[in-house]
């Protein structure tokens, strides 16, 4: 009985010694492996290229010119670093925000032509270069906003139903972006301010237009142009993130220019006075007198006896007198600013007929009888 505890006494000791003898040749195989990395090359601050990879939808392009993370010494392969920059003088290092430097937004550069009226509404784009997770540290985008002046004198935007901003681009979908024009001076100079965020919380994603304006032409002087300013911090345009922090960008101003036919002012002068001959006037008056007169007389005696004497006088007067005259009007222009015509009609006055004396009739005479003579005795 006692040998046998002593077996199983020295069985457990050689299997521990074994473990430990095991354990130790592992130890040293795995500390083996390990070699000591490479001198680190030169530290450069940008990268010559960085390749990012993604599906096609999310349309991620090649970015050059893109800070690469500092090498660590020591490691190889390199441990990871923090995403953002450090805050020096805190231990442990404080993270920074990001500013959003690899992101830069434009204000429109265009023409407006005096051909187009000033009623007309003109679409212009704000443009973005490629917003992503690589561009924002990882972080999502859902708002925006900002202030910028422009020359009242030359354009302004539309204070109307549906307002100077709209959702395009990469806020066409579920976003609500908004603006108000503020009469900020100095002079002609107004400021659109614009607000801009996510319904849904959905971050932006993309490159191209974040947004549109609509504008409207004021001047009509080829050459004329608007400068398009983004205001300096607190009212310069800024993205903010779903933990509401808020991230600079690049900023590009714009510009707008006047083109077209220049129309000249007229320059009133004293008008030169010119004569115009008016038709001429003619005037015909016509007068006609007809003067007829006509006497008869017809005396007739008849007496039948035995003496007859038969008298018969007649007298005739006929006379005809026809005047016309025609008269000939002269008409006299006076091109004293506007033409006077005087007509001076001659007209020849109708001749009165002529008196016309009849001729007398004879007076009727009856012839007296002569009684016959008779015979003596009866």
């Amino acid at each position: 009985m006692k040998k046998r505890q002593n077996n199983s006494a020295r069985a457990s000791a050689l299997q521990i010694t074994l473990s430990v003898a095991l354990l130790s040749i592992a130890a040293i195989l795995f500390a083996s492996s390990f070699r000591a990395a490479a001198p680190a090359p030169p530290f450069r601050a940008l990268s010559d290229v960085v390749a990012t990879t993604a599906p096609a939808s999310q349309n991620f392009v090649l970015a050059a010119n893109v800070p690469a993370a500092p090498p660590q010494e020591g490691f190889f392969p390199p441990l990871p670093v923090a995403k953002t920059p450090q805050q020096p003088g805190f231990f442990p290092p404080l993270p920074q925000a990001p500013e959003g430097f690899l992101i830069t937004v434009s204000l429109p550069i265009a023409t407006f032509d005096t051909s187009v009226p000033a009623s007309t509404v003109i679409i212009e784009p704000v443009m973005t270069t490629l917003i992503d997770p690589t561009t924002t540290a990882g972080l999502n985008y859902v708002g925006f906003q900002g202030d910028f002046l422009f020359d009242s004198a030359v354009v302004t935007f539309l204070t109307s139903s549906p307002g100077p901003t709209q959702g395009a681009g990469l806020t066409g979908v579920n976003w609500n972006v908004s603006g108000n024009v503020l009469n900020s001076g100095p002079g002609t100079m107004k400021t659109l301010r614009i607000s801009a965020f996510s319904n849904d919380f959905t971050p932006l994603n993309g490159m191209g237009t974040l947004f549109n304006v609509r504008m409207l032409r004021v001047s009509s002087t080829p050459g004329a142009t608007s400068a398009l300013v983004w205001k300096p911090a607190p009212d310069n345009f800024i993205f903010i993130d779903d933990n509401l922090d808020t991230h600079t960008p690049n900023q590009t101003n714009g510009l707008i220019t006047i083109t077209g036919v220049s129309t000249p002012t007229p320059t009133p002068s004293s008008p030169t006075p010119t004569a115009t001959t008016a038709p001429t006037a003619t005037a015909t008056a016509t007068a006609t007198a007809t003067a007829t007169a006509t006497a008869a007389a017809s005396p007739t005696a008849t007496a039948t006896a035995t003496a007859t004497a038969t008298a018969t006088a007649t007298a005739t007067a006929t006379a005809t007198a026809t005047a016309t005259a025609t008269p000939t009007a002269t008409a006299t222009a006076s091109p004293v600013g506007s033409p006077h015509v005087t007509p001076t009609p001659h007209v020849t006055p109708s001749p009165h007929p002529p008196h016309v004396t009849p001729t007398p009739t004879p007076p009727h005479v009856s012839p007296t009888p002569m009684e016959p003579k008779g015979q003596p005795g009866s």
